[in-house]
């Protein structure tokens, strides 16, 4: 997961620092008024990675865009037909989900690898029902005994209740 304004250096760097084989961009984006050409982008970066098998193309701007033959698709091509539901698949919590790269200010950009369970086991303690549901403090933690807010959830689910000393 790279920032939409970098340069085709940029985004070719991290492209093959994590070894990508499928690049999603758009045909372009917006930067207030000005237009950003984000499938140029990508193009000028993917040309100097071998790696990429696969662009795909969201349509954003509806500008015509060029569109190399066996590697590029358009995103609403890919998605039709597609059922509008799809059976989540099980992970192991350290299984990774995605890299999300660093400016790169201070020398070569640095990706942090983020695992399943440290994205995914907080939106499902925040929206767990138990016994509990209605003490919950807005931020979906049941409170301590003395009335803050927990501070950490297990990937399991259960609740690890920071008690005041």
């Amino acid at each position: 997961m790279v920032f939409g304004g970098f340069s085709a250096e940029s985004l070719k760097n991290r492209i093959q620092d994590c070894g990508s084989e499928l690049v999603i961009t758009a045909d372009g984006g917006f930067r207030g008024a000005k237009l950003i050409p984000l499938k140029a982008t990508t193009d000028a970066a993917v040309a100097e990675c071998p790696t990429v098998k696969q662009v795909i193309v969201l349509k954003r701007t509806g500008r015509d865009v060029p569109f190399v033959e066996g590697r590029d698709r358009w995103w609403h091509d890919v998605m039709r037909g597609q059922p509008l539901e799809c059976e989540p698949e099980k992970m192991d919590a350290e299984d990774p989900l995605f890299i999300l790269y660093t400016s790169g200010s201070t020398g070569k950009p640095k990706g942090v690898l983020h695992t399943t369970a440290g994205y995914l086991s907080t939106p499902r303690s925040a929206t767990r029902r138990s016994s509990t549901s209605a003490k919950r403090t807005p931020t979906g933690a049941p409170p301590t005994s003395a009335g803050s807010p927990a501070t950490a959830t297990s990937s399991t689910g259960r609740w690890r209740t920071a008690r005041p000393a």
